[in-house]
């Protein structure tokens, strides 16, 4: 019986630390946020301003790093793409804007580079073609990383709900497709997800809004190489 118990709480230590082999990489900026697990990186960034959007998502292989000449920065080759609208799936994106680009990474300070402005981006929603010696490049710093799932998109409007013992109540907050969660835990069904309002022009630009929503409405929008 004491042998039976080990091993249960053994079982459970393992399974609590695949629960959570990722972090969540929170940023200075709400519009850019970033999984690391084991040795992959995925993030996404996403801008809305009026009528104008820079939206992508982005992967990296963090076992191959090189240093800048100076050795002040490690980089990373990093793909970037988008993904198409209404299918929300890798497999379905526009091949045509896959970008390639670097991330520069010193201490807590991010940037990344493409060879090319991803699609919609390039003007006061964000420009990703200047590197870490040029003095505009856009500088992106770690505030906090939180235990973590992955990163999800949801793919059709899904409301937030509360957890009530073992109940979950429907709030009146919800999200709509096409936004990007981190996915901090589950629930059976559900998913206990966090999200950051990218519109500038909303009353509260950057607000995070946390709560559990149903994981059947959203999709892992990542290559199967980097899914969690």
């Amino acid at each position: 019986m004491i042998l039976n118990k080990k091993i249960l709480l053994y079982s459970l230590m393992v399974f609590c630390n695949l629960c959570h082999a990722a972090d969540v990489v929170i940023f200075d900026s709400p519009n850019l946020i970033a999984v690391t697990s084991e040795n992959s990186l995925r993030g996404y960034y996403g801008a809305l301003e009026k009528g104008a959007s820079c939206m992508f998502f982005f992967t990296a292989d963090l076992k191959n790093s090189k240093k800048t000449s100076d050795g002040l920065y490690s980089t990373f080759d990093v793909a970037t793409y988008a993904l198409n609208s209404e299918q929300f799936l890798y497999a379905k994106r526009d091949v045509r804007f896959d970008t390639p680009g670097k991330l520069y990474v010193m201490g807590d300070q991010w940037i990344i580079k493409t060879d090319a402005e991803p699609p919609g981006c390039g003007g006061a929603v964000g420009f990703f073609h200047l590197g870490p010696y040029d003095h505009d490049a856009t500088r992106y710093y770690v505030s906090r990383k939180i235990p973590a799932l992955g990163l999800d998109i949801v793919t059709r409007k899904t409301f937030f709900h509360d957890k009530r013992g073992r109940s979950f109540l429907k709030r009146k907050t919800y999200l709509t497709a096409g936004d990007v969660v981190a996915v901090l835990k589950q629930d059976g069904v559900y998913f206990f997800v966090r999200h950051t309002d990218p519109d500038y022009f909303n009353p509260a630009p950057g607000k995070v809004t946390a709560g559990w929503v149903r994981s059947t409405d959203l999709n892992d929008p990542f290559p199967s190489m980097a899914k969690h």
